[in-house]
């Protein structure tokens, strides 16, 4: 069970793969693909904003 305040969510391998190969290259400085999910998120967000396709 997921810790309070977390939820588990599924994504495909082939983009975690992906994500993987960002974090072994070491040169954008993500530790974790958690970490790397979390700040792609945020910024899809902060895009959908920008366009007004979404207001929070």
């Amino acid at each position: 069970m997921a810790e309070r305040g977390w939820q588990t969510i599924t994504l495909p391998v082939s983009l975690l793969e992906e994500v993987q190969k960002i974090l072994d290259s070491d040169v954008l400085g993500y530790k974790s693909r958690s970490e790397f999910i979390k700040e792609a998120i945020r910024q899809r967000i902060i895009d959908l904003m920008k366009a007004d396709l979404y207001d929070g």
